[in-house]
């Protein structure tokens, strides 16, 4: 929950931030490959490549 990236169930840690707390409810998803020129990275705050969603509920 804490940087939205989007992992597989069966992890217990999320690889980008290392927090243990998840949500299943979520919505829309973006895809950045290069969060140096993505325009979407900078404003959502995305540091590394990955899915990630664009609306999280607790």
């Amino acid at each position: 929950m804490k940087c939205k990236m989007l992992v597989p169930l069966n992890l217990d840690i999320c690889p980008n931030c290392n927090n243990r707390d998840f949500s299943e409810e979520w919505e829309g998803m973006v895809v950045i490959f290069d969060v140096e020129k993505s325009l979407i990275a900078k404003r959502l705050n995305i540091s590394k490549p990955g899915r990630y969603a664009v609306k999280l509920r607790a």
